[in-house]
């Protein structure tokens, strides 16, 4: 059975681990891009594109037995 991190409502009851470290470097590459003078509507599309690599990441896992 596997293990739940997230409760009914949505929200995260565990954080798993590496979590703030992914955090920390996602919200530095928005700072380095706003200071580099991106545009907002461009940061945002590389926001969506890496979101989607992590799903795309999770669809590719092995099925469980």
């Amino acid at each position: 059975r596997p293990t739940r991190i997230v409760d009914i409502n949505g929200d995260i009851i565990c954080e798993p681990e590496h979590f703030y470290e992914s955090l920390k470097w996602g919200r530095e590459m928005v700072d380095k891009m706003e200071s580099d003078s991106i545009d907002r509507s461009d940061m945002l599309v590389i926001v969506n594109r890496l979101a989607e690599e992590i799903r795309f990441s999770l669809v590719m896992l092995r099925d469980r037995k």
